[in-house]
């Protein structure tokens, strides 16, 4: 089943209506690889996920890009355990430097806890979104600059008849 849209099936439906295109924005896109450090590897410990890259991409950006610059960060993670356990650490991080606001995004949050990363944050401070595939293909947030995809989701659910 696709998403997308059978567009003269649904004109004919409708008696012939008009269609009018609107082309969608293409932004540049610059995909960043960076392997886990040896000595952030977390193969042989008890640890579930490792939070230090996360971390790692906080401060990169605080270190490349000054405050008064636009732009959040959007990481998207397997679920909502791991949301938490990240959104953990980056919240320390984000109270100690005072220049980023830590919003989780999933499903189970209510319309209001999920409306907050569509807030405007003051100037010199960045939204850093974590969030499950929900806002993969369903929400755009104006102002998200860079991805982190974890590429960690889980696996579609069978489709059971």
């Amino acid at each position: 089943m696709s998403a997308t849209i059978n567009i003269q099936l649904f004109a004919d439906y409708f008696g012939g209506a008009p269609v009018i295109q609107v082309p969608g924005r293409l932004f540049p896109i610059r995909v960043l690889y960076e392997p886990i450090r040896p000595e952030e590897s977390t193969s042989g410990r008890r640890e579930r996920l490792n939070v230090r890259p996360f971390l790692r991409v906080l401060q990169a950006i605080d270190h490349k890009y000054p405050p008064e610059e636009r732009g959040d960060l959007l990481i998207f993670l397997s679920g909502v355990a791991e949301i938490g356990v990240v959104m953990e650490a980056v919240q320390s991080y984000a109270a100690f430097t005072k220049r980023w606001v830590v919003l989780p995004l999933h499903s189970t949050l209510s319309v209001a806890e999920q409306d907050k990363v569509f807030d405007i944050t003051p100037p010199g401070v960045r939204k850093c979104i974590i969030s499950t595939n929900i806002a993969e293909t369903s929400v755009t947030i104006d102002g998200v600059r860079f991805v982190v995809d974890a590429g960690e989701s889980p696996p579609p659910c069978p489709l059971l008849l």
